[in-house]
């Protein structure tokens, strides 16, 4: 994924205009220091790092200030300046570690996730319900909402008492009582 905040925007942008980093077509980046008045290149092994998601992240400085950003990202607005807010680097041939501007591309978030999934990068399946790291609920919290559901209209469990009780909204309670999401098989 290529999400970036706008503030990062701006300061990979600072960093351009200062000459404090210069970027080459094939993904490379040269970074530079104000030693003495005067821009001194410093090394640069492999282009950074391999962060979490396998990305290949690079630290930039502009007035002491450090961060480390994705090099996709840094690439793009060499070339081509900011992007707008809600479009995120995609790169074509789905190699993470391929930072060639010709292999990246603007989409939209969920565009960029219809891509992964179409070379096979992601698994949506997988990512649904319990396997899903973010989910706040599991299968066996989910059947013991449906029965108290169904108990509830005489106990006045509703939708937004249940949602309150399993840390959800009652959109996602209705969503599971009408067996929209959390499908199964009944």
């Amino acid at each position: 994924m290529g999400y970036m905040s706008e503030e990062n925007k701006l300061f990979v942008l600072e960093a351009i205009k200062r000459g404090y980093i210069k970027c080459d077509d094939e993904g490379s980046i040269h970074r530079y220091k104000n030693r003495t008045g005067s821009l001194v290149e410093i090394p640069v092994i492999n282009n950074g790092y391999k962060n979490k998601s396998g990305y290949r992240c690079v630290g930039i400085s502009v007035d002491k200030i450090a961060k480390y950003l994705m090099l996709h990202n840094v690439v793009w607005i060499y070339f081509n300046g900011i992007f707008k807010e809600g479009l995120e680097n995609n790169h074509i041939d789905g190699n993470k570690s391929n930072n060639k501007l010709l292999n990246l591309e603007l989409v939209t978030h969920s565009g960029n996730i219809q891509h992964a999934v179409k070379l096979g990068l992601r698994d949506n399946a997988a990512m649904k319900g319990e396997k899903n790291p973010r989910s706040k609920l599991t299968w066996k919290k989910v059947r013991q909402i449906r029965k108290e559901y169904v108990k509830g209209r005489e106990n006045e469990w509703n939708t937004v008492a249940l949602g309150k009780k399993y840390g959800v909204n009652k959109t996602t309670i209705s969503g599971i009582i009408r067996n929209k999401i959390w499908k199964e098989d009944l």
